[in-house]
């Protein structure tokens, strides 16, 4: 993959994370003014649920404004893209990634996520068990990826 196509590839990145970031602001500006959260948070459980759901999709909108920093950086500066790109087709990195799984690990811990934040306003067993499930396989990942990197 040469610099242009890989400056390409991480421009659609960009994009595709500041969409994220804008539709996540937005509905978060909704419901703030409709007045949801006040609501929700007068039960115990309801405002647990949408405290944890606000947390996590905070802590996931902070990694992505990280990450678009990350590439404007890159961006303006043709070492660190060359450098991006040359960590980004590692083979050893993808080799390491394929032996542990974390090209299938990693989307199917953030659907389960999605879905037990989804499930935390009806059933909040449901939801605790699928966010320890997905903690539980990103640990096992970790562990393999630390593992292999060791080995390799």
């Amino acid at each position: 993959m040469t610099i242009e196509e890989f400056k390409i590839k991480i421009k659609i990145r960009k994009a595709a994370l500041s969409i994220f970031l804008f539709i996540y602001a937005a509905i978060n500006i909704i419901l703030r003014i409709s007045g949801v959260y006040e609501k929700i948070s007068n039960d115990f459980e309801k405002g647990f649920a949408s405290s944890f759901s606000l947390g996590m999709l905070l802590g996931l909108a902070a990694a992505c404004v990280i990450y678009v920093f990350k590439i404007n950086c890159a961006l303006k500066d043709e070492k660190k893209l060359k450098e991006l790109c040359n960590y980004e087709n590692d083979e050893r990195r993808a080799m390491i990634k394929t032996k542990c799984g974390a090209y299938v690990i990693l989307p199917m811990s953030l659907i389960i996520t999605a879905a037990g934040i989804t499930s935390l306003c009806l059933n909040q067993t449901v939801s605790i068990t699928l966010i320890c499930t997905a903690v539980f396989q990103l640990t096992t990942c970790c562990i393999l990826k630390l593992y292999y990197s060791k080995k390799y």
